[in-house]
């Protein structure tokens, strides 16, 4: 199981993005009703600027996009485990530049669904790096509202979990290999016990004694 400490840092900075983006809008708000004021611009720009640094260096991928699936934003450890250099490839294209056709019809059928009736889908997917290699992900994904509301833009973070899915998949081997072992121990002792039993039968009509007298 993943350390839920882990789990409830990648949740916080999911919350985190949510919120630097409400006061994105508020402040946006404030600038055209002339109720902006110096003192709370530098505010918000310092919590955007703490924020921003926690998204870059976070090891995890976080990647925001339009509501058409069109890239605003990706950060240093999306460029990484997907083996690029910069976002210049990136910025500008469609999501499902990262996903396989098993991942695109996910996404398409059941993950942006989810997140427009709910608001968050979490759960597993294939991501496709640059060199066109897979690798499974566990992806936590929400959108982000506008002034009035309404979705208009999608925040997806995700990491790396093969080593995760190699020690699953290991450990039901080993539970399978146990379980199999097992029976089979299970059988030999039987047929031991049965044959006893016809041991001293055999005695018993020979007027021996038995020799199993403990089965």
């Amino acid at each position: 199981m993943e350390n839920r400490d882990k789990t409830k840092t990648r949740e916080q900075l999911l919350k985190e993005l949510e919120k630097a983006d409400k006061r994105i809008v508020e402040l946006e708000k404030f600038k055209t009703e002339r109720l902006f004021t110096e003192q709370a611009g530098k505010q918000v720009e310092e919590e955007i600027r703490k924020l921003s640094k926690v998204v870059e260096t976070t090891s995890e991928a976080v990647v925001i996009t339009d509501m058409q699936g069109m890239i605003e934003y990706v950060n240093q450890g999306l460029l990484t485990l997907g083996s690029y250099e910069d976002d210049s490839l990136i910025i500008g294209k469609s999501v499902f530049m990262f996903s396989t056709a098993e991942g695109e019809n996910q996404l398409k059928e059941k993950i942006i669904p989810t997140i427009l009736a709910k608001g968050k889908w979490r759960g597993e997917v294939p991501v496709k790096r640059k060199d066109g290699s897979i690798f499974p992900a566990e992806m936590i994904c929400s959108h982000i509202l506008d002034e009035e509301g309404k979705p208009k833009s999608l925040l997806s973070q995700y990491q790396d979990i093969t080593k995760r899915k190699k020690a699953e998949e290991e450990l039901r081997e080993k539970m399978n290999e146990l379980e199999a072992f097992y029976r089979a121990t299970l059988g030999r002792e039987g047929r031991v016990i049965e044959l006893k039993q016809e041991v001293d039968g055999l005695l018993e009509q020979l007027g021996e004694n038995k020799k199993y007298t403990n089965i």
